[in-house]
């Protein structure tokens, strides 16, 4: 979906922020995926592009089933942040989201992962996972989740 600002015409995307809540230690556990080396190798939540007509939490919900498996319930829950950049001669505005999983028993959801896109996938706290992202955009979207998830 794109949509036209002062920016020019930006084309939508979603970050979605899968997480759960370890029974036993009680810390909240974040996935990362990293990247396929073709796409750079580097790790990040679940991203992806919002189909023509699809609302941004819909695309959030569809994105994270596709890229991990996982029999999401949903819904996505928006974080009230985005951020704009420029890539392969499109300019893109990336919607924060988070989606809490139930976790299995005390055991990290299960991610079948897309081996076109991603090679590998790690639940880290968010910590851990400030020190594995490349880049500075998905940590202030962590940011804002773990403020939120303080207060519950």
């Amino acid at each position: 979906m794109e949509q036209e600002t002062s920016k020019g015409k930006l084309k939508e995307k979603v970050e979605v922020w899968l997480y759960y809540r370890d029974p036993n230690s009680k810390e909240f556990l974040f996935l990362l995926l990293e990247t396929t080396v073709k796409r750079g190798a580097f790790w990040q939540p679940v991203t992806g592009s919002v189909e023509k007509g699809e609302a941004l939490a819909s695309a959030a919900l569809r994105e994270a089933r596709e890229e991990t498996g996982i029999d999401l319930v949903g819904p996505a829950e928006p974080l009230g942040i985005f951020y704009d950049y420029e890539g392969w001669g499109q300019k893109y505005r990336e919607h924060g989201f988070s989606l809490e999983v139930e976790s299995e028993s005390g055991y990290a959801p299960k991610v079948q992962l897309d081996a076109h896109e991603h090679q590998n996938f790690q639940w880290v706290t968010s910590e851990t996972a400030q020190t594995m992202l490349k880049f500075p955009e998905n940590e202030k979207i962590l940011q804002v989740l773990v403020e939120k998830l303080r207060f519950t």
